[in-house]
């Protein structure tokens, strides 16, 4: 098995200093690459056993996506914690996919006694379901918490509305704070340790694709245990906080398996579903659940939509519309295409304030979405309304 090797941040040390967590465990963060057999057995026998809680994270090529690859598996032990503080990445493409130590391991993602920890757990989801046939089971994902903060720290409705300005136009939001008022943004890992007082380094960004690349190199293997290490710290100050209540667990379920209906693609089909938005019906269950909704196709409750529409769209496909008929304004050439020089506008545009892709929570400029108007009249021609 290779032996653990050492990621250490001053900046890291710092801020978790700062947070009450023991700075020789976590200063420097030691992880344990399991790419054969021996090392996985090793890990899942005397590292992962006695787990209750776990910290996850997963990196791959479109991850989660039609066509991409789940590539790595971060898994740290919380509860109890490792006397090393060691981080297991697990090579899953080291194995064969029906081979039994891999189903071992998978027993753990599926298990309903050990807990895993994430942060937009949707994408890692969608890897284990549909490219393994997993369902990942009891899960707290601290992205949900983070929006539940906002309230417990005395957000107002009208911070609410603000935090959709870098993604709706301001006069659009103000025009319409009643119907605003239920959509929320969702943030990313790094605006949320900002956010909430957490100061931590820049993360290095890592092109997807080498994630396929073996060997893999060693600062992309310190890159995913400083994520997972990241997710571990979150989880740490909202537990302290309060922030983690009795229905995370519930409510983690309902978002994590937001694409158990259909994988998602790269297609422009996916634009209801791949936004920075908090979906409805996650927090807050409305019953019955009986109107689909012709942007996200979700079965909803009727609450998730106002009364004075036909199309029954609800409040977060409209603020979607919204979007892309705001940038259809700013960036559509001649004939529905942009022009080379629109293009590169509407990115110095959106960059004025942080977007995230709902997969991976990488900044995004919003332009590869096309004019809402051709997708209304696809559901229209379809008969779906």
């Amino acid at each position: 098995m290779p032996s653990s090797q050492w990621h250490s941040d001053a900046n890291v040390s710092s801020w978790l200093e700062r947070l009450g967590i023991s700075n020789s465990a976590s200063s420097t963060t030691p992880w344990v690459l399991c790419n054969s057999d021996g090392s996985l057995e090793d890990v899942l026998t005397n590292t992962l056993s006695n787990c209750t809680v776990i910290a996850l994270d997963c990196e791959g090529d479109k991850l989660g996506r039609k066509g991409g690859t789940l590539s790595l598996i971060s898994l740290r032990p919380l509860a109890p914690k490792s006397s090393t503080g060691t981080t297991s990445l697990i090579d899953v493409l080291a194995f064969p996919k029906e081979s039994s130590i891999l189903k071992r391991l998978f027993s753990i993602i599926e298990s309903e006694s050990i807990q895993k920890i994430v942060f937009d757990g949707r994408m890692d989801y969608c890897a284990f379901f549909y490219e393994y046939g997993v369902q990942m089971r009891n899960v707290l994902d601290m992205q949900l918490a983070d929006i539940q903060s906002r309230a417990a720290r005395g957000q107002s409705a009208k911070t609410q509305n603000q935090r959709l300005f870098g993604y709706l136009p301001p006069n659009e939001v103000s025009q319409n704070r009643t119907m605003y008022s239920n959509v929320h943004r969702l943030g990313a890992l790094s605006s949320c340790l900002m956010d909430h007082d957490i100061d931590v380094s820049p993360k290095d960004i890592v092109d997807h694709q080498a994630w396929l690349v073996r060997p893999i190199e060693e600062k992309h293997l310190g890159y995913a245990a400083h994520d997972v290490e990241l997710i571990e710290s979150v989880y740490t100050v909202f537990k302290r906080r309060g922030f983690i209540n009795r229905s995370l667990s519930e409510q983690s379920q309902r978002y994590i398996t937001l694409w158990s209906d259909i994988q998602p693609s790269d297609n422009d089909v996916d634009v209801f579903r791949s936004h920075p938005l908090l979906p409805l019906d996650i927090l807050v269950q409305g019953s019955p659940q009986d109107t689909t909704c012709g942007g996200c196709r979700r079965k909803l409750s009727q609450g998730c939509f106002p009364h004075f529409q036909w199309e029954l769209f609800c409040y977060v496909c409209l603020a979607v519309q919204a979007k892309n008929r705001s940038d259809s304004v700013d960036s559509r050439g001649t004939g529905g295409r942009r022009t080379p020089g629109a293009k590169k506008n509407r990115k110095r545009k959106n960059r004025r304030g942080v977007q995230y892709n709902d997969s991976e929570n990488e900044e995004y400029d919003g332009s590869s979405y096309p004019s809402i108007d051709l997708f209304v009249d696809d559901y229209l021609d379809a008969g779906w309304f």
